[in-house]
């Protein structure tokens, strides 16, 4: 049996959902995940293949800035992903989002203190997150080097948007 299929199975079992969430050890900080479509051939058509990744974010020394005929290129940043897990498949929106969903659970993303999505302006994108993580944190990034985000969100999501960069919440000790 497909792993995402057993997964899949596992987010829609009541019963499970209830006992994982008796069980369900909180975690501190943020877990973030990014989603993106690009379309690929596939079998003398063009298909969306749409990718998922879940991952943590951790602090690392600055590195120096790189000159390139003595003009600075880019911003280095004090942050990486660590942690990361991919998924991806050809499926419409809808189905996809039970992927998201079901990877989400499996992934125990629900544990952490908040839940970051990085994402674009693609409006399945939005749709499936508001409605799988509807307290998400939504980070849009702009389409093209350089180009601002002209897309259309729904008003109900563009209420949520933050500028980067996020830092990891410091984690929160307990005494017990």
């Amino acid at each position: 049996m497909y792993e995402g299929t057993r997964w899949r199975q596992a987010a829609e079992d009541v019963k499970g959902l209830q006992t994982r969430e008796r069980t369900l050890e909180e975690r501190a900080g943020r877990v973030y995940a990014s989603l993106d479509g690009v379309h690929v051939p596939l079998h003398g058509e063009w298909r969306e293949l749409k990718t998922l990744c879940w991952y943590e974010v951790e602090r690392i020394r600055p590195s120096r800035s790189q000159n390139h005929h003595g003009v600075r290129v880019g911003e280095q940043s004090n942050l990486q992903a660590k942690e990361t897990k991919y998924y991806c498949d050809i499926q419409e929106a809808e189905q996809f989002g039970h992927l998201l969903w079901a990877t989400g659970i499996q992934n125990q993303v629900d544990a952490y203190d908040e839940i970051v999505f990085v994402i674009d302006g693609a409006v399945w994108i939005w749709r499936l997150v508001e409605k799988y993580f509807p307290k998400a944190v939504h980070l849009c990034l702009r389409q093209g080097a350089g180009k601002s985000w002209t897309g259309t969100m729904p008003a109900n999501i563009s209420r949520q948007l933050l500028k980067p960069p996020l830092e990891p919440t410091p984690r929160k000790h307990t005494n017990g």
